[in-house]
Protein backbone atom coordinates (compact mmCIF):
# COMPACT_ATOMS: atom_id res chain seq x y z
CA UNK A 1 0.00 0.00 0.00
CA UNK A 2 1.45 3.25 -1.17
CA UNK A 3 1.82 6.36 1.63
CA UNK A 4 3.08 9.47 1.32
CA UNK A 5 6.37 10.07 2.11
CA UNK A 6 5.83 13.85 3.61
CA UNK A 7 3.42 12.06 5.88
CA UNK A 8 4.44 12.90 10.27
CA UNK A 9 5.57 9.76 12.02
CA UNK A 10 2.12 9.53 13.64
CA UNK A 11 0.71 9.37 10.26
CA UNK A 12 2.60 6.72 9.09
CA UNK A 13 1.67 4.84 13.08
CA UNK A 14 -1.86 5.10 12.40
CA UNK A 15 -1.74 3.67 8.87
CA UNK A 16 1.11 0.87 9.22
CA UNK A 17 -1.05 -0.32 12.46
CA UNK A 18 -4.02 -0.21 10.98
CA UNK A 19 -3.58 -2.09 7.77
CA UNK A 20 -2.08 -5.00 9.65
CA UNK A 21 1.22 -4.15 7.34
CA UNK A 22 3.97 -6.84 8.62
CA UNK A 23 6.31 -5.50 5.85
CA UNK A 24 7.16 -1.63 4.90
CA UNK A 25 9.74 -1.21 1.67
CA UNK A 26 10.54 2.60 2.16
CA UNK A 27 13.54 4.97 0.82
CA UNK A 28 16.54 5.71 3.03
CA UNK A 29 15.14 9.24 4.15
CA UNK A 30 11.81 7.48 4.95
CA UNK A 31 13.56 4.95 7.36
CA UNK A 32 14.31 7.08 9.93
CA UNK A 33 10.68 7.97 11.01
CA UNK A 34 9.03 4.47 10.08
CA UNK A 35 12.14 2.40 12.31
CA UNK A 36 10.11 3.19 15.49
CA UNK A 37 7.02 1.58 14.64
CA UNK A 38 8.49 -1.74 14.38
CA UNK A 39 7.23 -4.33 16.50
CA UNK A 40 3.01 -4.33 16.70
CA UNK A 41 2.59 -5.79 13.46
CA UNK A 42 5.34 -4.46 11.53
CA UNK A 43 8.06 -6.88 11.65
CA UNK A 44 10.44 -5.65 9.18
CA UNK A 45 11.78 -2.46 6.97
CA UNK A 46 13.21 -2.86 3.59
CA UNK A 47 15.29 -0.36 2.08
CA UNK A 48 14.39 0.31 -1.33
CA UNK A 49 17.48 -0.86 -3.59
CA UNK A 50 19.07 -2.84 -1.35
CA UNK A 51 19.94 -6.14 -1.69
CA UNK A 52 16.92 -7.33 0.88
CA UNK A 53 14.80 -5.53 -1.30
CA UNK A 54 15.97 -6.96 -4.62
CA UNK A 55 15.97 -10.90 -2.77
CA UNK A 56 12.38 -10.19 -2.21
CA UNK A 57 11.60 -10.86 -5.99
CA UNK A 58 13.46 -14.12 -6.01
CA UNK A 59 10.77 -16.75 -5.94
CA UNK A 60 9.02 -19.45 -7.73
CA UNK A 61 6.45 -18.98 -10.07
CA UNK A 62 2.80 -19.24 -7.97
CA UNK A 63 -0.74 -20.01 -9.43
CA UNK A 64 -3.28 -16.99 -10.88
CA UNK A 65 -6.31 -16.88 -8.26
CA UNK A 66 -9.41 -16.29 -10.04
CA UNK A 67 -11.31 -12.53 -8.96
CA UNK A 68 -14.42 -11.27 -9.71
CA UNK A 69 -15.18 -7.71 -11.00
CA UNK A 70 -16.14 -6.85 -7.28
CA UNK A 71 -13.74 -7.87 -5.56
CA UNK A 72 -10.53 -5.08 -4.26
CA UNK A 73 -7.55 -4.58 -6.69
CA UNK A 74 -6.14 -2.59 -4.12
CA UNK A 75 -6.37 -0.13 -1.16
CA UNK A 76 -5.13 3.54 -1.22
CA UNK A 77 -4.54 5.00 2.47
CA UNK A 78 -4.04 8.73 3.53
CA UNK A 79 -4.21 9.12 7.10
CA UNK A 80 -7.89 8.54 8.17
CA UNK A 81 -9.18 8.53 5.13
CA UNK A 82 -8.98 5.11 2.42
CA UNK A 83 -10.34 4.00 -0.98
CA UNK A 84 -10.62 0.52 -2.46
CA UNK A 85 -10.47 -0.29 -5.85
CA UNK A 86 -12.54 -3.06 -7.19
CA UNK A 87 -10.95 -4.38 -10.50
CA UNK A 88 -14.28 -2.96 -12.61
CA UNK A 89 -13.46 -0.01 -11.92
CA UNK A 90 -9.77 -0.54 -12.05
CA UNK A 91 -10.22 -1.73 -15.72
CA UNK A 92 -12.68 1.09 -16.33
CA UNK A 93 -10.38 3.69 -15.17
CA UNK A 94 -7.74 1.77 -17.28
CA UNK A 95 -9.38 2.25 -20.79
CA UNK A 96 -10.78 5.91 -19.78
CA UNK A 97 -7.03 7.23 -19.43
CA UNK A 98 -5.59 5.22 -22.29
CA UNK A 99 -8.75 6.33 -24.40
CA UNK A 100 -7.89 10.21 -23.08
CA UNK A 101 -4.11 9.64 -24.18
CA UNK A 102 -4.69 8.22 -27.90
CA UNK A 103 -7.18 11.51 -28.05
CA UNK A 104 -4.25 13.92 -27.04
CA UNK A 105 -1.83 12.15 -29.12
CA UNK A 106 -3.81 12.44 -32.27
CA UNK A 107 -4.54 15.71 -31.53
CA UNK A 108 -1.27 16.55 -31.19
CA UNK A 109 -0.23 15.10 -34.17
CA UNK A 110 -3.27 16.74 -36.68
CA UNK A 111 -2.05 20.67 -34.70
CA UNK A 112 1.61 19.39 -35.63
CA UNK A 113 0.58 18.62 -39.09
CA UNK A 114 -1.51 21.93 -39.50
CA UNK A 115 1.39 23.73 -37.94
CA UNK A 116 3.83 22.15 -40.35
CA UNK A 117 1.18 22.81 -43.61
CA UNK A 118 0.79 26.43 -42.32
CA UNK A 119 4.42 26.92 -42.24
CA UNK A 120 4.74 25.92 -46.00
CA UNK A 121 2.38 27.82 -46.89
CA UNK A 122 3.96 31.09 -45.19
CA UNK A 123 7.67 30.54 -46.85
Amino acid sequence: MPVNAKLHRKEFDYILKNSEASLCLVSAKVRESVEPLLGDTLSAIVDLGSDEYTDLFKFAPCTMEARGADDAAWLARHSELGAMMSWRLTAATSAATRAFCLRRTHHFRFQNTVLRASQKTIQ
